[in-house]
């Protein structure tokens, strides 16, 4: 029997084996034909068709399946890069539609559309129902149409976050979290322990709030050549939420109505003529020059192990890239792309010690992304020199830690747990047990202790003393101005300045830039990951559509180190 079982199980494996193999030729010869149709497919006088929708991060490693179409912003860049200097693209047009990118993000993209114009070749903006980030994008466009249907128009909201407070929720099921801040305005998981926001955490957050809403009213203002006192009264002053299309276009924000297929027509775009993201390749990375500057996107949560489909910073993944980064002699210095709200203070540490050993052999400058704090700022705090973009949030150095306790559960559901036991602490990190005084203590010691070693990396890094870190740290959240006031960052500036200083470190005037980490295919991922996606992919998918993302990663991540670096917002409306 256990013979005929055996040999099932073989045949049952070559089976999978074959299959696996077919799926996977089939799409490599599906990509290349597609590649092949692509290029014959490229007429003269061809627009680029960019219809963002969704969200859009800076950089994906990985794709979440086969048949994952989703742009990210690096993508979408290049790609308008290599479209300003090809002769088959007569121009942009660019359709928003449920749009959501970070403000840094978003920035770049438009920076994008701006150079691409200043070529000489236009960029039209069309819509039906423009939403706030819809509008900044949209922004950037020689010129602005929307549709004169008075069901379509434009909706300007404004800037905000919010947090749930789960307090009484959890008393009513009879769960207790305890939290333990190592910062005054920490804030991080204190929605689990109050049920308002803290004055402390508002504190933080309003001026944060305050400077990214100032920063976006000066973009649209700069974009579509009006005031900033008029874009404020558009945002704060009009009567009704929605802007019928004849007001948006009384007040500036667009400069005619016209339905999309109108405008193609005007122009004479066909469907031949207009080529989608998907549809136009990325230019080539080639590195022509010797010398390689090596720019390392770090994106997302900092934890041991994530969902294989979602980009996340581990001490393993990272490492191995810096490690080849450093016996490349091509590669004369190295960029690090931060943007991650933080996460593990052990991966953190970590990490910035092999980044340190780096920088004994090649020049390291951090470029920091939509946000760049708690452990996120921790991996930045060593580089050579530091740059944020203007609209970064940076900062919230401090440690917080959290440990459930069900003990309430336990007597609501009517059962009862018997030890027996050697050593003190041997049940002391047990979520059915109420948490004892000594636990308590240990991990109030254990934040505090981490978060001194926290400020004594800033002050090494910064070369600054650790009383002058304690004044810009406690948790406090900064955008980059502030940031450049406190000594936290060396400069206010882009990707590009990050490049072009990690260039003259290295002594080298003629570089080309080399991305890492490689991007990945869904086949690529499938075989490291050992056929574990199927699970995890039914999970991400429920936990998407029912708006508990978030919530995964901070249980994943709290489930395998309770002391977190965290910031304590990681989304701005």
């Amino acid at each position: 029997m256990k013979g005929k079982w055996f040999t099932f199980g073989c045949l049952t494996s070559i089976g999978l084996l074959i299959i696996m193999s077919i799926i996977g030729f089939s799409t490599i010869g599906f990509a290349v034909g597609n590649i092949a149709s692509k290029k014959d497919r490229l007429q003269s006088d061809s627009w680029l068709h960019l219809k963002l929708s969704g969200v859009v991060e800076e950089y994906k490693q990985t794709k979440s399946s086969p048949f994952d179409e989703r742009q990210c912003a690096f993508e979408i860049v290049h790609k308008i890069e290599k479209a300003a200097t090809d002769d088959k693209i007569r121009g942009i047009l660019l359709e928003p539609r449920g749009f959501a990118a970070g403000g840094v993000t978003l920035v770049n993209i438009g920076k994008a559309l701006h150079d691409f114009s200043q070529t000489g070749k236009p960029v039209y903006a069309v819509f039906n129902m423009g939403t706030d980030r819809d509008y900044l994008i949209a922004s950037y466009a020689d010129k602005i149409y929307l549709t004169p249907s008075f069901s379509g128009g434009i909706i300007l909201t404004g800037t905000g976050t919010s947090k749930h407070y789960y307090k009484k929720l959890l008393a009513k099921l009879g769960i207790k979290m305890h939290v333990f801040h190592a910062g005054k305005f920490k804030g991080a998981f204190e929605n689990y322990t109050r049920d308002s926001m803290s004055p402390e955490l508002r504190q933080n957050i309003e001026p944060v709030l305050d400077g990214l809403y100032r920063y976006k009213l000066t973009v649209i203002a700069e974009n579509r050549d009006m005031s900033i006192e008029q874009i404020t009264d558009i945002y704060e002053q009009r009567d009704h939420m929605f802007i019928a299309p004849d007001e948006a276009l009384e007040m500036g924000l667009v400069d005619e109505l016209k339905q999309v297929w109108e405008l193609k027509k005007e122009l004479g775009i066909d469907r031949k003529k207009l080529v989608g993201l998907d549809d136009y390749n990325m230019p080539e990375n080639i590195c022509s020059e010797p010398d390689r500057i090596a720019v390392i996107y770090c994106m997302g949560v900092i934890m041991p192990k994530g969902r294989w489909d979602e980009d996340y910073i581990s001490s393993s993944r990272l490492i191995k890239t810096l490690e080849e980064v450093e016996k490349n002699d091509k590669i004369k210095a190295v960029v690090l792309r931060v943007n991650s709200p933080g996460g593990s203070a052990l991966e953190s540490d970590i990490i910035l010690s092999r980044i340190d050993a780096l920088q004994k052999v090649k020049p390291v400058v951090i470029s920091m992304g939509d946000i760049a704090a708690s452990g996120g700022y921790f991996l930045s705090c060593h580089g050579d020199y530091v740059y944020a973009e203007p609209a970064t949030i940076t900062g919230s150095i401090g440690v917080v830690s959290m440990l459930p306790e069900f003990e309430g559960l336990k007597k609501k559901l009517g059962f009862k747990d018997e030890y027996i036991s050697r050593g003190k602490f041997i049940f002391a990190i047990n979520p059915w047990q109420k948490l004892s005084p000594e636990m308590k203590t240990s991990m109030e010691y254990f934040g505090a202790s981490v978060y001194k070693e926290f400020k004594s990396r800033i002050s090494t890094g910064r070369e600054m003393t650790m009383d002058e870190v304690e004044e810009v740290a406690q948790g406090r959240i900064w955008l980059a101005e502030t940031a450049l006031e406190h000594q936290l960052i060396d400069a206010v500036g882009n990707l590009d300045d990050a490049v072009a200083k990690a260039a003259e470190l290295a002594k080298t005037h003629t570089w080309s830039e080399q991305y890492l980490p490689k991007r990945k295919s869904f086949f690529d991922v499938l075989l490291e990951e050992k056929l574990d996606f199927l699970q995890s992919s039914i999970v991400s998918k429920y936990l998407a559509a029912n708006g508990f993302e978030d919530l995964e990663t901070l249980i994943n991540s709290i489930g395998q180190e309770p002391v977190q670096m965290l910031c304590p917002i990681t989304e701005i409306k």
